[in-house]
């Protein structure tokens, strides 16, 4: 996303449309079969989009003010959105909303559901906690506001496989917290990335790899388990980075504000691409 446009790319980087928005996108998310994309604007409006062609199928109207989050039920049925009036459940199919767990906040800044698909955590990183919902009730069940001292500013999180523990990035330290007795464990702490503010973390969906993309061009790939250190390019920038995985987790794609897209391939930590062009 860049001058106010949705570029839909193939993954070797190969423009194939552009989506004319007009507005700043406050937040977008593809579903988990890649088939549909779902973008916001600061009217709190939300456009679903079909993938293949670009073309607009559904606009969601019901969230006060701008949007904060967005992102697919795993099933791909309701998309859920975030504002300052609380979450908001939709059916994909009827556009209708299906539920609204009205909550007076600032709204949500990041999702993620556990494996189950029983537990919704939402993270509000401006003002550093998770609250842990029951999907069936809409309730909240737990606040995690601290791990050891530290306020949780969770700017990404991810369920491990077994869905016990939450792992969530707070200022370039990657925790795990069990979700039953909020025992926390530094899982692995960046002084790179603390140092030079990691401003996004990424998950990959099977748990095992998380990048880090901090203010100064850098980002740093990990995986969890073994909790090494796997890439780490030098990228001629000092803007913020943004990064996304393939949905094969071979390759990684890196973005910032020099207006360069770079494809990398993760096992030789090589660049295999790059295109320009872009205004940020």
């Amino acid at each position: 996303i860049t001058d106010f446009c949705i570029h839909m790319l193939t993954p070797n980087l190969e423009e194939i449309y552009v989506i004319d928005v007009g507005y700043e996108v406050k937040d977008f998310s593809f579903s988990n079969d890649g088939l549909l994309l779902v973008y916001s604007n600061s009217d709190g409006l939300v456009f679903l989009v079909d993938v293949m062609d670009g073309k607009e199928v559904q606009t969601f109207l019901g969230q006060r003010e701008y949007v904060t989050c967005l992102d697919f039920s795993p099933d791909d049925s309701f998309l859920v959105s975030s504002g300052s009036d609380g979450i908001i459940w939709w059916s994909i199919e009827t556009g209708e909303k299906s539920d609204h767990w009205e909550l007076d906040n600032n709204g949500f800044t990041a999702f993620a559901f556990s494996p189950d698909e029983m537990v919704l955590a939402a993270s509000q990183s401006g003002i550093g906690c998770i609250y842990l919902f029951d999907i069936p009730s809409g309730q909240v069940v737990d606040v995690i506001e601290e791990t050891c001292g530290f306020k949780v500013w969770a700017t990404g999180m991810t369920f491990s496989s077994d869905g016990t523990d939450l792992i969530h990035n707070t200022d370039g330290r990657i925790w795990k917290v069990n979700i039953q007795n909020e025992d926390p464990i530094l899982f692995l702490e960046d002084e790179y990335s603390k140092e030079n503010c990691c401003v996004t973390s990424v998950f990959s969906d099977d748990f095992q790899l998380v990048a880090l993309g901090g203010r100064n061009g850098h980002f740093e790939v990990w995986n969890l388990e073994t909790e090494k250190l796997l890439f780490s390019p030098e990228i001629p920038s000092r803007s913020k980075t943004s990064v996304a995985f393939s949905p094969d987790n071979l390759y990684v794609v890196s973005g910032n504000l020099d207006g360069v897209l770079r494809l990398w391939e993760l096992s030789a930590g090589e660049l295999l691409k790059s295109i320009d062009g872009f205004t940020y």
